[in-house]
Order: structure tokens, then sequence, then C-alpha cells
């Protein structure tokens, strides 16, 4: 046992006291200041020496906290007390204990580095600022249904870590138990830049824990509380997250928790999907037999008629504890684009049960969404978010490809006709429209002056025009097709391979003209004078 009494700048081991002064309690004392967490070198020198001072700052530093060791019985290779942390300082990591006023008690034993009374009790987490193997726990960072989130750095390589570890409340339980197995497992088996990736699964004093990529930068959930988001930014977010879908359902796995919240945006602009602790495996050969033969999420649902994910963001399939496929992270998909840019979610309501009665029965409110959104997004949302699985959008790729078509189309513009100039013609084709307009004036002046004669109404002019089935028309809010000023020319958008073009075609021709450079054209029209369209 070791007490420091700081205004007397007295150590005590045992009662006894220890003879140190100097640097060595100033050190000490700065540490205790701070227990758990770094105190740099820099820190160091100016308590210990003033800036107008010139002395070997290293070796005095070092013999300083050297000294401090001997005196606490301590040893440099496997501390106790003061901790190096390479290139940055050091650390007192041995519990502590206010007892009186300036007087601070260790809670231990020094001399007995492996007796377990000095340990953190089997299956607890260590307070932050306390180690859990060789991870020292910085502070907690989020807490969830699978488990409380640290930063922590990794001792041996040196590199901040999230550990997600699971409750002391939680230890007991064997169905979270499995389902934190299976997280590491599913983890593991994905690598995708789009995907935060799992370093390791550690096990120490009945702690279980995951060690993550801890990603750095708000979560998605931050950034629309804030507001909508432009229409760009959240078409590249949302490409990003179902690539990440993408890789994870081409190894049958499936998110089940997808939402803003599990969303990070890297400083860069990266998007890292987190949290797959609710995934559930598909029947794959990759992952091991006892994996495959413990009892699924779906019979757990089944059986308990327990929810498993997040109830704002649950497809009408979970919420009827019904069999779930790939299908229900396209619904989730669906729902953090559409709140991303309306800025509210689909099916929000106070209550629990109001959300999930809107699941099933209501339609999302499509006109929060801003008038500006691309009518081929909101095909896109109103795909993923069908409450039919049969009806709904049946691969995430399918979104990713319209997503992807849409941010590489440039802007619909004016495609200009080039209008060929006219040969020269004999005289008698010139004369013949006045002969032929004398002809008919004489006629009409003869009809008129008849007395037999009767009014006639004339008859509708009518034209019908054939186009290939496999080119068939794009009907948005305008006009599908439209002819020239002149009635020589039609011009009409159709699809071909799933991409909109723009056709041009002589009326009498048979075959259309597809013009370059219109992919994603919609409502045609012709220019007054009939040269552009």
């Amino acid at each position: 046992m070791f007490e420091f009494d700081r205004e007397a700048g007295e150590l005590r081991r045992n009662g006894l006291k220890v003879k140190l002064h100097g640097q060595p309690v100033e050190v000490l004392d700065l540490l205790l200041e701070r227990p758990g967490r770094v105190v740099t070198r820099e820190e160091l020198h100016q308590k210990l020496w003033s800036k107008s001072t010139f002395v070997d700052f290293e070796h005095g530093l070092n013999d300083a906290v050297k000294r401090l060791r001997v005196a606490l019985g301590d040893l440099a290779d496997n501390p106790r007390y003061v901790e190096t942390v390479p290139r940055r300082g050091y650390r007192f990591i041995f519990p502590i204990e206010q007892t009186g006023t300036g007087i601070l008690r260790g809670r231990g034993k020094p001399g007995a580095r492996e007796r377990k009374e000095d340990r953190p009790p089997l299956g607890r987490l260590p307070p932050v600022g306390q180690r859990l193997s060789h991870y020292h726990l910085l502070e907690k960072i989020g807490a969830g249904g699978m488990g409380e989130v640290y930063r922590a750095t990794d001792m041996k390589l040196n590199r901040d870590v999230a550990l997600k570890v699971l409750p002391e409340e939680f230890a007991k339980d064997a169905d979270r138990m499995a389902r934190f197995k299976r997280e590491a497992q599913v983890l593991a088996s994905l690598n995708h830049p789009n995907i935060a990736s799992i370093y390791g699964l550690e096990e120490a004093d009945d702690v279980r824990c995951l060690v993550l990529e801890l990603v750095e930068g708000p979560t998605l959930a931050e950034r629309i509380a804030a507001g909508p988001l432009p229409a760009e930014e959240a078409l590249n977010i949302a490409r990003q997250i179902a690539e990440a879908l993408e890789a994870a359902h081409e190894r049958g796995i499936i998110h089940r928790d997808l939402k803003p919240a599990n969303v990070k945006v890297t400083p860069g602009g990266t998007v890292k999907v987190l949290d797959f602790g609710l995934a559930k495996v598909l029947e794959s050969d990759a992952l091991t037999a006892d994996l495959e033969s413990s009892p699924t999420i779906s019979e757990l649902v089944t059986r308990t008629g327990a929810f498993l994910g997040t109830a704002a963001y649950m497809s009408p399939e979970q919420v009827r504890s019904a069999k779930v496929d790939k299908r229900a992270d396209i619904w989730a998909f669906g729902m953090v684009l559409f709140e991303m840019l309306a800025g509210q979610r689909p099916f929000y309501h106070r209550s629990l049960q109001d959300t999930l009665a809107a699941v099933l029965r209501s339609e999302p409110d499509w006109d929060a969404l801003p008038t500006d959104t691309p009518l081929g997004i909101r095909r896109l949302l109103r795909r993923c978010l069908e409450k039919d699985p049969k009806r709904r959008l049946r691969d995430i790729s399918e979104a990713r490809f319209a997503i992807e078509e849409h941010l590489a189309a440039p802007a619909p513009a004016a495609a200009t006709i080039p209008v060929p100039a006219e040969a020269p013609q004999p005289t008698w084709p010139r004369l013949l429209p006045w002969a032929v307009a004398g002809v008919l004036a004489l006629a009409l002046v003869v009809s008129l002056w008849s007395p037999w004669s009767s009014p006639t109404s004339p008859s509708p002019l009518r034209l019908k025009v054939e186009v290939s089935p496999q080119e068939p028309l794009f009907t948005g809010t305008g006009a599908a097709a439209v002819l020239s000023p002149d009635g020589k020319l039609l011009a009409y958008v159709a699809e071909s391979g799933g991409t909109r073009k723009l056709y041009i075609r002589a009326l009498e021709q048979l075959q259309a003209t597809v013009l370059s450079g219109t992919e994603g054209a919609r409502d045609p029209f012709f220019s007054p004078d009939g040269r552009w369209v």
C-alpha cells in the first residue's frame, strides 16, 4: 500500500516514509493530477525546468522517472504504476483514491504483481484510465443493445482502436454471447473500404471485446440533425453505403440494423458502415458449421416475438417477425436515403406502437422530398420502400447503378439538328404552287356561288408512327414525342438498355437516329425555327 501527501510532498509505503524529493516528487504529483491519462514530455519539461534553463532534458527526465520507479518498487518493462507511452510521455496506471485533503492512496498492494485481488473483478470492465489486456481505455464513445464502445490505445502496436465490450450484466446471457461471437465472425469475413474493419477478438478476465477500426468523424445521424443534405452529397454517401451492403450481401451477410447512427463519414468523405452486430448469417460455406447450426435470429424472433433492430428503420417483414433476407437492408437503405434528402424519417412517430403501425400501413410523405429531387431518384425510393418484398428492389446493386448513372449523367443540353442546304431546283417547280393555287381559288369561288353546294366538315388528320418495342417511349412530366414546326421531323425519348436517349426520325423514313450525348434526356421540344431540339 502507498500514500502520497501532495501538500507535504511525502511518499509513504506501508506506512513508512520513502526517501524521495525533488524532481521525482514533482513528476509523481503531475501524474497523479491526471491518473490514467498521458502526461506529455513537454508538460513535464515545463514543470521541472523553466524555459530559460539549459539542461540535458532527456537524461534529466529519464533519471527522475527512474528514481520514482525505484521508490514505488516499479519496473519499466512490466509497469504497475508508471507506464511509458512511446514518443509521447508517461501515464500513472495504478488505481488510486483520495482519503483526505491532498492525500492519495493506492488501491492495492504494489508488491503482488500477479495477485488476483489487485485486478478488476472477473467479467467486469476496468474503469476508464485502466488497462484491459494490452489496451488502455481512454474514453467511452458509444453504447447500444450489442455492447459499449470505448476508445483505447493498443500498447503493442501504438495505435488507437475501438473496443466493443459486452457489458457485465449481459455476460451471462447466452443469446447475447452467441450474437457477440457471431459479430466477430461476420466482420472478419468482410474486407471492404466502406465497412469498418475488425482487428481481433480479445478475451481477458472473462471480459470479451471486439477490437475494431476507430473511425473518426461524425455519424450520418449527426449530419442529418443539422438539416437535409444537398442532393449530390446525399447521393455520394448513398452510393458508398450501397457498395458496402453489396459486398456484404455477396458474402451472404445482411446488416439488419442499417440506420444513420451506424454510418460514419470520415473527414476525407469516405463512408464507413458500422455495427454488423445484428447481422444474420445466411447459409454459407465460408462460416463454421457450429455457427450455421446455432439458433438463428429469425428463430429467436419467431419464438419470443422480440425485435432485433431499430424500429424506425425496420422493414415490414421485420415488424411482422417474418423471414428476413437482403431486401430488409434495401428497405433500410431507402429509409436512410429518404432521411438524408428530406431531413426527416419517413415513418417517425413519438411512440413505438405508432411507428410500427406506420411502417406496416402508411405511405411516406413523398411531398417532404425537395422539389428538385431527380425523378429517377424518386422512382428508386419508391422501389426501395415497397412494403411487399416481392415488389421491392431485389438487389442493392440496382440502387448503386441508378445512383451512379445519375451522378455521371451530364445536364441535358440542347441538341443541334443540322439542316442541309437546299439544292438548286428548276423553274417549273417554283411556278407550280402558283398555278395550283389559282385553280383552287377558282374552284372555291364556284363552290360558294353554286346554290346546290352544302357546307361539309373537314375530316381530322391523324398521324400514326410505330416505334421499336425494344426502345419504348419514356414518359416524363412533359410530352413523350413532338413534331418539328415544319412537320417533317419527329423527336422522342426512348429507353434502350436502361438508358434514356433522344431519337430523331424523318417522317418519310422508317428508321430513327439516336443523337449522341443525350443520355438522360426527357420532355423534348423544338425551337420555333425548327433548327434545334
